[in-house]
């Protein structure tokens, strides 16, 4: 089940927080004078999709909530009312270049789109392929907007191996470092194509 928390940080700040299934899926902090996309997680929300705005003031209800955003689109200076779940950082339309390299939630812990993670990062999978552990928490997250997920990354410095038991094993061989980056780039050019097939 979807749900949305909306804190407010100070008068011109506030945090949308998404969970599905009471698990945490997507932080963002929306703060006047900030620009976004709008892109609805309802597929069937196609008014104001795919424009990009900058936040002018919040809007509250009856009780005080916060509950829209009150903004100005670039492509023609208009001012309207937003939802503001249906804000993101980046709009996924497959172009290059109109992702934010690095999204921060409240906690500071960094927070790369996919294209943009270091090769000095790795997911626990990606540790795994090499027979490596993380034996630090999570440096930072990696973030998939469209899916709404997010997966912790580790230092590869701030890495083990993992104990091998001798003898004949059908387990096969550990990745180097550059198999890994290599299988990383070849799943982004997927990635943006399946996004770009996702928005046509």
């Amino acid at each position: 089940m979807r749900s949305y928390e909306i804190r407010q940080i100070n008068t011109d700040k506030i945090q949308l927080i998404l969970r599905n299934d009471q698990q945490v899926s997507r932080m963002l902090t929306i703060k006047i004078g900030d620009r976004f996309w709008i892109q609805p997680d309802n597929p069937n929300k196609l008014k104001h999709r795919g424009r990009e705005c900058i936040i002018k003031n919040f809007h509250k209800d009856d009780l005080g909530n916060y509950v829209q955003a009150v903004v100005s689109f670039l492509d023609n200076n208009r001012t309207a009312r937003v939802d503001l779940e249906d804000l993101v950082v980046e709009y996924n339309d497959g172009s290059v270049g109109q992702t934010d390299e690095l999204i921060k939630s409240s906690d500071e812990t960094p927070r790369y789109l996919p294209e943009n993670v270091p090769d000095s990062l790795f997911t626990r999978n990606e540790l795994k392929s090499m027979g490596r552990i993380p034996n630090q928490e999570s440096a930072a997250y990696v973030s998939y907007p469209e899916q709404k997920r997010e997966y912790p990354l580790f230092q590869i410095e701030e890495t083990k191996l993992t104990k091998r038991q001798k003898g004949f094993s059908l387990v096969p061989k550990d990745y180097t470092i550059e198999e890994v980056l290599d299988k990383r780039k070849h799943a982004l050019k997927v990635r943006l194509l399946q996004v770009g097939n996702q928005t046509h």
